[in-house]
């Protein structure tokens, strides 16, 4: 088995158990095949729209965000329209 179809068994392995596993309805093989083919096709597709906005924070750096300061600023805004938590 070659190394590529080796790491396609473990992603499929992984999707199924995280995705597919549990579901009410049973998929065929064949189905489970089609719906992991489909979820690869949707997370190239993804990785595609950011590799834009990837590249250019390794070309021109980027900040860290500042969690505690977001999160103080949104409870600020809640505040503000008297919202409590």
């Amino acid at each position: 088995m070659s190394t590529e179809t080796q790491g396609d068994f473990r992603e499929f392995n992984r999707f199924f158990t995280e995705q597919l596993a549990g579901q009410e309805t049973e998929l065929s093989l064949e189905e489970s095949v089609a719906a992991f083919r489909a979820y690869q096709s949707e997370l190239a597709r993804c990785h595609d729209e950011l590799q834009p906005a990837i590249d250019e924070l390794d070309a021109n750096g980027g900040i860290a965000l500042e969690m505690d300061a977001i999160i103080a600023g949104g409870k600020q805004h809640l505040a503000e329209e008297g919202i409590s938590e």
